[in-house]
């Protein structure tokens, strides 16, 4: 199909980087005035790629927009003649590199999904379960057994024998707000147990990276509209206090800002071990 246009609708999210500690921006699909979204290989995905591209106005506002990791956006971006050039063949196919970019079937989409495999521990299924409505709409599956079929494949194990359970009672032709709020009903946590686990989690010993990754995570987990404030501070509280002091809380503006700064003191690993280790001793022997 000829695909020439004016306009073509970009998605646009911050990913872990290669090395998992980091974030990039990316390019993940385009979609076409018809609706037909075409995904961008993995490997072409890092915005630094799309040259014409991070050259628009529109790019910079993208980057002002997306602060956190795994947030997306989309928007139609007017094809000049070098983003033509760059995108559409002169058939008017798709492309970008050496390649044509291929159509993204909806029974295909559920893979592009930018969401974690949901378990009972999750501390907060409420908002899972929004967040994969939101992926659902991104690859416009909008029926109510199409998403429910979906949901399946993010089921982990030990909430397998529930999907399972719903499909007996429910059946696949059930409305989907029904089975959302059965979901919401049966993995609700009425306890305080996980989120007093994301407020006290502290770091202990390895990498300080991945303790300020995991804390992040933690603490989404518990609420995503946590102000990035506040989750600076409360990653930061879970450090050791003398790398704390190191910090110059003032200028993290963002826990990318705390990542970058934390990895300046992975060196410490041994000195951060012993003065753990003592702290503990001298904490016993007070007690």
């Amino acid at each position: 199909m000829n695909y020439k246009t004016d306009q073509l609708r970009f998605e646009f999210a911050v990913l872990p980087a290669s090395d998992g500690k980091s974030n990039v921006y990316c390019v993940t699909s385009i979609t076409t005035r018809d609706e037909k979204v075409f995904a961008i290989p993995e490997e072409l995905q890092s915005a630094s790629l799309h040259k014409e591209l991070i050259k628009t106005a529109a790019y910079n506002k993208i980057k002002n927009s997306l602060k956190k990791r795994h947030q997306t956006r989309k928007i139609w971006i007017t094809m000049t003649n070098e983003l033509s050039n760059v995108y559409i063949d002169e058939d008017g196919n798709l492309q970008f590199g050496d390649q044509y970019l291929e159509e993204i079937e909806r029974k295909q989409a559920s893979e592009k999904f930018i969401i974690e495999r949901f378990t009972s521990k999750n501390i907060n299924p409420s908002q899972w379960i929004d967040v994969f409505e939101k992926e659902c709409l991104r690859f416009d599956i909008t029926e109510d057994e199409k998403k429910i079929e979906i949901l399946k494949l993010f089921m982990d194990k030990s909430c397998a024998d529930w999907y399972s359970s719903m499909i007996i009672k429910l059946t696949l032709n059930s409305e989907w707000s029904i089975w959302k709020n059965k979901f919401c009903e049966s993995f609700a946590n009425s306890g305080w147990n996980q989120v007093t686990y994301a407020l006290l989690f502290k770091y202990k010993d390895g990498s300080l990276v991945d303790y300020a990754i995991k804390k992040e995570k933690l603490l989404l987990d518990m609420r995503t509209s946590i102000d990035t404030g506040t989750l600076v501070d409360l990653i930061a509280a879970g450090l050791p206090d003398f790398v704390l002091e190191m910090i110059n809380g003032q200028s993290m503006e963002d826990t990318v800002d705390l990542f970058n700064e934390v990895r300046k003191y992975e060196h410490f690993e041994t000195l951060i071990y012993v003065t753990l280790t003592l702290s503990n001793i001298v904490g016993k022997a007070s007690f």
